[in-house]
């Protein structure tokens, strides 16, 4: 019956099916693959049509995975009692890994791009700029997951030798914690799905008593929203049924482990210098440089094709947080704070390496850990912090 709105012709095979002899029954696996394949080709289709941002991402997703598992097993002719236990592991852990989207298919021979989505580093914005980028045949896939669940799904990724390629986008600590507060309690997703327990306990009255809440009972509740202890070295280390947005240990993530795999990923972004970010990842993609990129031609670097997604927030600064709020901001992020800084001399070091190879100037301003020491606002991005 649930399947009738959107698909009422399978709902009736599915009727059908269900009162033929039971030596025409197919096998149960084959016939779990046939119901996946119509739920997602439904989800797909109808999700596809009726959103234009991240509003209904796990729904797309859903769509999109059960295509591809159930074609992966169609292809493999069913299982039954022969299904590998990888495939009914893939199956158990479905739940966690369900967010994958690949936003453009890959060709044959291809590269494909995952780009591991750190929740409130600019993923919204920064896709479209990444879409464009990418060329002709090079396939993209993103979701806002944790590395170990996206490469577990890359590694059935089928491009006929293409490479895989991830990559991600960091963001200076502070600025990262207060922008996930204000997600949680202004964005229209955030409000909506934010739960706290008990209701009305003072916890989100202000960026001060979420900070407390979390420095002082040392929890592991997220408030189906987010958890800021140490969020961003999560996403690179974490590998627990929690996913990246929960957290199931009191123990930070190990930093020297989350900075050999952030050294690994082919494209590191900052989103304190998100034009310079794209520049670099159009290098990466197709070894040509636009000529937005180049700093010191002013007319040229305004004809960047900038997106900025904000969600529904309203801007807010680092100027706004007390002296308090940075202790308790800087107590959450000891792993990510130096995480953090390791991406910035990745950053600057593939900027050097670029403006060598191509001479042109694209970082005109590297004054980067400087203006997070000083708690304000990047000179040439006065809004950075707004940017989701």
């Amino acid at each position: 019956f649930w399947l009738n709105p959107c698909c009422p012709e399978f709902a009736q095979l599915t009727v059908v099916n269900r009162t033929m002899p039971k030596p025409f029954i197919p096998d149960q696996w084959v016939m779990l693959s046939w119901i996946w394949l119509a739920t997602g080709m439904c989800l797909s289709v109808a999700y596809a049509v009726e959103c234009t941002d991240d509003s209904c991402q796990g729904e797309m997703a859903l769509g999109v995975h059960l295509l591809q598992q159930s074609g992966r097993f169609l292809k493999s002719g069913g299982g039954g009692q022969d299904a590998s236990l990888s495939q009914r592991q893939t199956w158990n852990s479905y739940p966690r890994m369900m967010k994958l989207r690949e936003v453009k298919s890959t060709a044959p021979g291809h590269d494909a791009w995952y780009f591991m989505h750190i929740s409130k580093c600019a993923g919204a914005s920064l896709r479209r700029n990444m879409i464009d980028a990418i060329p002709p045949g090079d396939g993209f896939l993103t979701a806002e997951d944790c590395y170990h669940h996206m490469e577990q799904q890359a590694q059935t990724h089928d491009n006929f030798g293409g490479r895989i390629r991830f990559a991600t986008m960091l963001r200076e600590p502070r600025s990262h914690v207060q922008s996930m507060f204000y997600h949680c309690i202004e964005s229209p997703k955030g409000v909506r799905r934010t739960t706290i327990h008990p209701p009305g306990d003072g916890t989100f009255d202000n960026i001060t008593s979420w900070l407390r809440h979390f420095t002082a009972f040392d929890t592991s509740e997220d408030y189906n929203c987010y958890n800021p202890f140490n969020f961003q070295s999560r996403f690179f280390v974490v590998n627990g049924s929690k996913g990246c947005h929960g957290t199931e240990s009191k123990e930070p993530p190990e930093l020297a482990q989350a900075i050999r795999r952030m050294e690994e990923f082919d494209w590191i972004g900052l989103v304190e210098r998100y034009q310079e970010s794209v520049c670099l990842f159009e290098v990466a993609v197709s070894g040509a440089l636009p000529s937005y990129c180049d700093c010191e031609d002013e007319a040229a670097w305004a004809a960047f094709p900038e997106v900025h997604i904000s969600h529904g927030t309203t801007k807010h600064y680092l100027d706004d947080l007390s002296s308090e709020d940075i202790q308790m901001i800087d107590q959450l992020t000891t792993v990510d704070a130096s995480l953090w800084r390791a991406g910035v001399a990745n950053f600057l070091s593939a900027i050097d390496r670029v403006e060598a190879e191509h001479g042109v100037r694209i970082l005109c301003d590297r004054h980067i850990l400087h203006d997070a020491e000083l708690h304000t606002r990047p000179t040439n991005q006065t809004d950075a912090t707004t940017r989701e």
